[in-house]
């Protein structure tokens, strides 16, 4: 699944695809009974948002999303529900779209996940613009860009924080 991830991350959507198709990630455990499970929504996810299959990737991540709860995964939850609500904004659903990433934002402030939190803050600036609230959807870039200085602060190899920084400046929720 991290191979298939680390495609995704360099824009080649169907090298992730034919990892989602070998064998071991196609076994029931791997899908439904693992915290690899839960990887393998999300890398899932993110290929079917490229393809635009978010009505079939929404059903998918409410499996994941049940499991990470019974697991008590919080960080695995804020990141699923990231995800769940980019299915939804690609489906017209802000408001819906808007809930989920509030309540993300929420479990992210309160794990510290500040990894994650910037990601949710992006999501919930793309529905306020979207939804015509230009102040709103500011609030929430400025709150992003806080975030990911914060972050970018704590990455020790320069190189690497220049990736970080020229990839957040670049990256929207409907984008990913």
């Amino acid at each position: 699944m991290a191979e298939a991830r680390l495609h995704l991350y360099a824009g080649d959507v169907a090298a992730a695809a034919k990892v989602l198709e070998e064998p071991e990630a196609q076994s029931d455990w791997v899908r439904t009974d693992s915290n690899t499970g839960l990887l393998f929504a999300a890398v899932e996810a993110l290929v079917g948002f490229a393809e635009g299959r978010h009505d079939l990737i929404l059903a998918r991540l409410e499996q994941a999303i049940a499991r990470a709860e019974r697991m008590g995964l919080v960080v695995w939850l804020i990141e699923l529900w990231l995800l769940q609500g980019q299915a939804y904004l690609g489906l017209e659903r802000p408001a819906e779209s808007a809930a989920v990433l509030t309540k993300a934002r929420r479990a992210a402030e309160q794990s510290g996940s500040r990894k994650l939190l910037w990601q949710v803050l992006s999501g919930l600036a793309d529905v306020a613009a979207r939804d015509g609230n230009r102040e709103q959807a500011e609030l929430f870039r400025q709150a992003m860009e806080a975030e990911t200085a914060y972050v970018a602060g704590h990455i020790a190899d320069e190189q690497l924080r220049r990736k970080f920084l020229a990839r957040t400046r670049e990256w929207r929720i409907h984008d990913r």
